[in-house]
């Protein structure tokens, strides 16, 4: 029997989205009753935090494929702790058993059939308190889960006889775990302060119900149970939350290759995965001595110095960027993977989400920057084709990713009462696009015929896309026929040389894992294929890409506004 899953959230947008992915993939999930529990913003909320709430109930709203979708929208704050301990026992009085995730928790495909296989096998073991999902970041010997005194937090489960004995009175707590001699127990030998932050809770310093939860687990002996890897991450540790605030990656895990585990049979504490515990606990809390931190800094000066010495004798060789001179444009690509590989779509989604959901300000290539860069020429031109047309902005962007450009510039447009933003992209960026990002402002199609169709567009934006089409001038002749009034050609590589060059890039793997076929232009006959229909006002450097020797020759960036001739 699938136990009901309950689901708390708040005014993490992106956060949300990617727990719902992750769990809605999940063995199982048809057969899931879902109840969503959304927390109304503050009184004193500003308008980004109430955007960012009616976010995520828009995002609950459109979550599909379970058995049965119910959803809580409070109409006052509750904060996280009485969300948690109202919505957890009120749906315990119903289905007598539970599995609660809070918005940042992203879980692997196995995390549904894990809990619900330990609900059934342990529901009449009276002494496990508490199924969870995550686990520590620490070495695991086998595929057998393991047992630990307490209860835990990110991703779990429990019966309703166990959480009814939560004891809710802090001070309480302290008493029994002072009187039963547990402090250095609930501490895990001193390598974590649990027993402050029960004391901050006592006095009114924090509102976590976790440790209570904890506490109380322990002072009844109850057990947790814990898989040998996790199958929970904490998408949380960024910043963004409540009750979380300090970025961490101490507590990462990765549940891509979470595997299946092994429920054991001996209900007792294991007595090596506690003292893996307080092994990590230690290095989450050690300071480094003065001592070590200097010998550090010495052997990172000897590092550089060395790395300086040798570079002067051979100069490290170039790993990513552009390469080659390549005769056909079929020969760079039978070394290339392609720019539809769907890592690239992926991480470039993800970046977006960032973007969007308000989790980082700025996105280029799919990597994600914590303030704007302006391309003043670009934006000028943007805000000059408004005005022209009072107020009303219609754009295609052509090889616009996911809203790129979009994001960077539409806070910036100022007095614009109407802004219709089409991006033309391949079919699996269009129904990603179509999915996740679209707007009444922003809008995905896979031709520029077919944008035009529904609504006619006065600018054309080609932002570091031309030189990635394998017949670059067919594209363009087409593009001539649309007759758009203004096209604003950006990021476009050139060299210095009468024939155009066909090079292939590779992508530095800190980014993704990608390499495909570039080309860089001679730029006299590049302009002169436009100039039959258009005239170039101005020639600019958007400053995002610079000039660089490929092979001992200098290529370059640069960016054109066309207008229409009369």
């Amino acid at each position: 029997m699938s136990a009901p899953l309950l689901l708390f959230v708040y005014n993490r947008p992106y956060h949300t989205l990617k727990m719902i992915e992750a769990i809605s993939r999940n063995e199982g999930w048809e057969k899931t009753d879902v109840y969503v529990f959304c927390d109304a913003p503050k009184e004193n909320a500003t308008e980004t935090q109430l955007l960012r709430v009616k976010q995520v109930r828009d995002i609950v709203q459109n979550i599909a494929g379970c058995r049965d979708l119910h959803i809580t929208f409070q109409e006052e704050n509750k904060g996280l702790y009485t969300s948690i301990i109202n919505g957890v026992s009120g749906i315990l009085q119903r289905h007598k058993r539970a599995i609660i995730l809070e918005d940042d928790l992203v879980t692997a495909p196995n995390f549904l059939s894990f809990m619900n296989a330990a609900l059934e096998k342990y529901e009449q073991q009276k002494n496990v308190h508490c199924i969870s999902g995550y686990t520590y970041p620490i070495p695991h010997d086998s595929n057998e889960a393991f047992f630990i005194k307490g209860a835990d937090c990110w991703g779990w489960a429990t019966w309703i006889d166990r959480w009814e004995k939560i004891q809710t009175n802090p001070s309480i707590l302290k008493k029994e775990l002072q009187e039963k001699q547990l402090e250095n127990t609930f501490n895990f030998g001193g390598s974590y302060p649990y027993m402050q932050m029960l004391e901050d809770r006592i006095a009114g310093k924090n509102q976590s119900w976790a440790i209570l939860w904890y506490a109380s687990a322990l002072i009844q002996k109850g057990l947790c149970l814990y898989p040998a890897q996790s199958l929970v991450a904490n998408i949380g540790n960024d910043g963004s939350g409540t009750h979380n605030v300090a970025s961490s990656t101490a507590f990462d895990t990765n549940v891509k290759d979470a595997k299946s585990y092994n429920l054991p049979d001996a209900i007792v504490e294991s007595e090596v995965y506690r003292k893996r515990f307080i092994s990590f606990f230690k290095k989450t809390q050690r300071k480094p001595s003065l001592l070590k931190r200097a010998i550090g800094a010495l052997k990172r000066r000897v590092r550089y110095y060395f790395s300086k010495v040798k570079n002067r004798i051979a100069p490290p060789k170039k790993e990513y960027g552009w390469f080659g001179d390549y005769a056909t444009w079929q020969e760079a690509s039978a070394e290339c993977g392609g720019y539809d590989q769907e890592i690239i779509l992926e991480t470039v989604k993800d970046a977006l989400l960032k973007v969007k959901y308000g989790v980082a300000k700025y996105e280029r290539d799919s990597v994600l920057f914590d303030e704007i860069k302006i391309c003043e020429t670009l934006l000028y031109n943007l805000q000059k084709v408004a005005d022209q047309h009072h107020g009303q902005l219609h754009v295609i962007d052509f090889g616009g990713s996911l809203g790129s450009t979009y994001f960077q510039n539409r806070e910036y447009l100022k007095n614009i009462t109407t802004c219709h933003w089409s991006i033309v992209e391949q079919p699996n960026y269009v129904a990603a696009g179509k999915d996740y990002l679209a707007s009444d402002e922003l809008h995905f199609y896979n031709s520029i015929k077919e944008a035009q169709q529904e609504h006619a567009h006065d600018v054309l934006i080609l932002s570091s896309v031309l030189q990635y089409l394998p017949n670059p001038y067919d594209w363009m002749l087409e593009m001539k026929q649309f007759d758009f009034e203004t096209i604003i050609i950006d990021r476009t590589a050139f060299v210095k040389r009468e024939k155009d060059r066909i090079t292939k890039q590779i992508v530095p793997p800190s980014i993704y894992e990608a390499s495909y076929p570039a080309w860089y232009f001679n730029e006299e006959k590049f302009i002169e294929f436009w100039s039959d229909k258009y005239t170039i006002e101005d020639t600019f450097d958007s400053g995002f890409d610079p000039s660089e020797f490929i092979d001992n020759e200098w290529t370059y960036r640069n960016g054109f506004i066309l207008k229409r001739k009369k």
